[in-house]
């Protein structure tokens, strides 16, 4: 088994039919397509921007490029999120 995960090289950027600028993160396996498919995503007005939130993320928890795309800073290094911790942290929230 190879292990395979989200890291901030595999985002790329390029322009829609009509000039916006769209993120695109590449997927390297996923459960269907196992060479990998690309998620794209383009700005958004309002407080649900994933943009903004991607680039927020970056400032707070800066990981770097050969870690896990949403690693957090965990003590003295980072740590990639899982989805106990993401569970987590949603309940604190709600």
């Amino acid at each position: 088994m190879r292990l395979v995960y989200y890291m901030r090289p595999r985002i790329s950027y390029k322009q829609s039919r009509d000039g916006q600028k769209v993120t695109v993160l590449h997927i390297p396996c996923t459960k269907i397509v196992h060479w990998g498919e690309d998620v794209c995503w383009a700005k958004q007005d309002g407080p649900i921007n994933p943009d903004a939130a991607l680039m927020h993320h970056f400032k707070i928890n800066t990981p770097p490029d050969n870690a896990h795309l949403f690693a957090y800073h965990y003590k003295t290094g980072h740590c990639p999120l899982t989805k106990l911790k993401f569970i987590a942290e949603l309940t604190k929230v709600t």
